[in-house]
């Protein structure tokens, strides 16, 4: 995973010139994580796609593209969006959450629904999952992005919601 640089263009291993298709924003407000520091397996190693994880300060999910839900787990501790450039967004809200059975989640939104960038998704109880003694690193990951020739993240900061996180290329 490389970090942003200053433009928007980059060459791919080729020397060709790619571009930008596709912005994915926070959709937590929170402290960016490394996905090779979240301890599960298949995000750590990139299985899902490639992308971050966000260590959440408020129990609330935004939608980080405009496009539509695709997704939305029985247990309501993660969702997937089809972006409008066809970019997949899963979001899963912790690691192993998927125990609590929907116990401290509420969804607000069903699947096929449109959403726009900033648009309460999943809100949670963040200090009774931490309780019941799941880890709340949360990974955003692009689930297709063999599709692309990278998936860059921002430097490792402190973010707002609904501020650029992630930069996909052609």
């Amino acid at each position: 995973m490389m970090v942003f640089n200053k433009n928007s263009e980059k060459k791919n291993s080729n020397g060709n010139q790619t571009n930008v298709i596709g912005t994915v924003y926070s959709p937590f407000q929170g402290d960016l994580m490394l996905l090779s520091q979240i301890d599960d397996e298949a995000f750590r190693n990139e299985y899902l796609g490639k992308g971050v994880a966000i260590l959440p300060e408020v129990g609330e999910v935004y939608s980080p593209v405009n496009g539509v839900v695709v997704s939305l787990a029985i247990t309501k501790h993660a969702i997937g969006i089809l972006s409008d450039e066809s970019v997949e967004v899963l979001i899963h809200i912790g690691i192993d959450t998927v125990n609590l059975h929907g116990k401290y989640f509420d969804v607000w939104v069903k699947q096929d629904e449109r959403v726009c960038i900033g648009q309460k998704l999943i809100t949670f109880d963040l200090q009774a999952i931490c309780e019941a003694g799941h880890d709340i690193n949360s990974p955003v990951v692009i689930t297709n992005s063999d599709e692309y020739s990278d998936v860059v993240s921002v430097p490792l900061q402190h973010l707002q919601k609904s501020v650029k996180l992630l930069e996909v290329y052609n």
